[in-house]
Formats: structure tokens, C-alpha cells, sequence
């Protein structure tokens, strides 16, 4: 019996500790290829840039304005949304907060500076906006 709760308590406590993000690994710094690296400002989208089926595409946030200089916390921006080239963000009032707005968008989640996470989507062009603040972002396409 205690051997089984033992177990239950360690098979919790990894799982707890697992990293919330279990997609692809962005390549290796020297197979990377810049797709967009700018500063957007707050609900205005990106250039545009394209997903193939034949590449994985790769975003990071690079810099948060409302976390400390070399920090590599984020602040405010915790979240990217995506939309497809030509389309305007779909934002709708918080239910919390009347003044406040929050996107409908397709979101990538964040944890840290300089994470990089897949951008998970069909073939086709698009663009990527902040609903916080003005992040400095880093697109990249991996072989």
C-alpha cells in the first residue's frame, strides 16, 4: 500500500513538473532561416510570411518591452495570435473586463524569451499579432 502511494506521489510530481509545450524543437542556429524578425506594435499584425508543407515554421518572442533589460521573463506577452494574410484580428470585448478586448484568434503560447515554438497551421500565408503589448519577434523556417 505505501509502496502504491509512493509511486502515485513521484509519477505526480514529474508529471507536474513536465514543460507544458510538447511539440517540435526548433533546428539547430545554422540551419535557420529569418522569415520575419521585427517589433510589432499592439493588434496590428506582421508581415505576412508563408507555412509550406515542405518546411516547419518556428516563432519566438525576442524581446518583452514591459520586462527588464536582459531579462528573460516575460511580462505581458505571453501569447501570439494568427491569422491568415488579409484577414484582421477577430477581437471581442473581456467578459471581465467590458474595456478590455481579447482575441478569438488561433494563439502560441509562451513561457520565456527566446522560446521558440511551432506554428502549427495549414500551407498558406499569414501573420502573427501581440494583444499586449509590443513584442519584438523572431519567425523562422527550419529544413
Amino acid at each position: 500500500m505505501r509502496a502504491a502511494f509512493v509511486a502515485t506521489v513521484w509519477v505526480t510530481a514529474v508529471v507536474g513538473c513536465a514543460r507544458a509545450y510538447d511539440g517540435p524543437s526548433v533546428c539547430a542556429a545554422n540551419e535557420r532561416e529569418t522569415v520575419i524578425n521585427t517589433r510589432l506594435s499592439r493588434r496590428y499584425p506582421s508581415e505576412a510570411f508563408e507555412i509550406t508543407a515542405d518546411n516547419s515554421v518556428f516563432v519566438a518572442v525576442k524581446s518583452d518591452p514591459d520586462a527588464g533589460p536582459g531579462s528573460s521573463l516575460l511580462k505581458s506577452v505571453h501569447a501570439l495570435f494568427l491569422i491568415v494574410d488579409g484577414s484582421d484580428p477577430e477581437l471581442a470585448p473581456d467578459p471581465n473586463f467590458p474595456e478590455n478586448r481579447i482575441s478569438l484568434d488561433p494563439e502560441i503560447r509562451f513561457e520565456d524569451i527566446n522560446e521558440y515554438r511551432n506554428i502549427d497551421a495549414e500551407p498558406g500565408a499569414y501573420r502573427l499579432y501581440s494583444n499586449a503589448s509590443s513584442p519584438t519577434i523572431d519567425v523562422v523556417r527550419c529544413p
